[in-house]
């Protein structure tokens, strides 16, 4: 490992394929002596994981290995040291930015380009978080939107309108619903309609590329809480963190501090991971049963 300075002015490590691939299986098999557990070694792990897996396959893989490597080493995961969810979603975000801007570079070009950039400060996240943010024990245990400024302009969270019916009824392609557009529309119509539930639009310079929908729920024998039913991102617009921001917004809009559940499909795991990325805890595992009761004969 050669140490260099990069256009941050402060002595970094840059590092050989053959160094990057020794890193990367000692940490896999909690190998990684602490002091090489450095800043730059945190980069080269976030490009390298977002580079050969999607997102939040990459944050289930870095977030077990971090938390496993930290154990090998004594470092204990707790409320104030150890694995930080935030931190770690932060860098992963930077890092598949960092990606598909430089989408011709080989894995070894890119950890070391990134560690060169005006990303690599082991300050930059607080150009997005404050402190009280970023340092907060909620903020370690699971992944907060900045509070400074986006990720990506142009980002807007609003209410869904009824001009909204076209990008909804495309959206809900994504999510395997082949909606008519009237359909969509009277649902909309619905939704403006109740006192109960709620549907907002994530848009992206003014487009329209993601929705959720909650609602609450009232049950005879337990406490009340708020739903989430359905939320998609497009397909092109996943990884920038919109769907944390719509999650975040129901939790801050409509759930103000009371229970929040969402039912995911048992094979949907990537989703499974986004809700756990977000502090979301497996409760139980149900058997829907449907009926469409036939009318009485007259």
């Amino acid at each position: 490992m050669k140490p260099r300075f990069n256009t941050l002015d402060h002595e970094v490590v840059h590092y050989s394929p053959t160094e990057i691939d020794s890193l990367i299986e000692r940490f896999e098999q909690q190998q990684l002596p602490r002091v090489e557990w450095t800043h730059e070694a945190h980069l080269v792990v976030a490009i390298w994981y977002c580079y050969h897996h999607p997102d939040a396959k990459a944050l289930d893989l870095v977030r077990g290995f971090i938390t496993n490597h930290n154990t090998s080493v004594g470092t204990p995961n707790t409320d104030t040291e150890g694995y930080h969810e935030t931190i770690t979603w932060f860098w992963l975000q930077i890092a598949r930015k960092f990606i598909d801007k430089h989408d011709d570079f080989s894995i070894y070009e890119l950890c070391n380009a990134f560690i060169d950039s005006k990303y690599a400060s082991s300050k930059y996240p607080l150009e997005y978080y404050t402190e009280g943010v970023l340092f907060s024990v909620k903020a370690r245990h699971e992944a907060l939107m900045p509070d400074q400024k986006p990720l990506s302009k142009g980002i807007l969270i609003r209410p869904i309108e009824p001009g909204d019916t076209g990008a909804i009824t495309v959206l809900s392609k994504e999510l395997g619903y082949e909606l008519q557009i009237g359909k969509v529309a009277s649902h909309i119509e619905a939704i403006l309609a109740s006192d109960h539930h709620y549907a907002f639009v994530a848009t992206r310079n003014s487009r329209v590329v993601g929705f959720i929908h909650a609602f609450e729920t009232l049950r005879l024998i337990s406490s009340p809480f708020v739903e989430i039913g359905s939320i998609v991102i497009r397909e092109s617009e996943r990884g920038l963190g919109l769907g944390r921001l719509l999650v975040h917004y129901v939790e801050e809009t409509v759930a103000k501090g009371n229970h929040v559940r969402v039912r995911c499909n048992t094979k949907r795991e990537r989703a499974h991971g986004f809700y756990r990325s977000l502090g979301y805890t497996e409760n139980k595992v149900q058997t829907v049963f449907d009926k469409t009761p036939q009318s009485p004969p007259s």
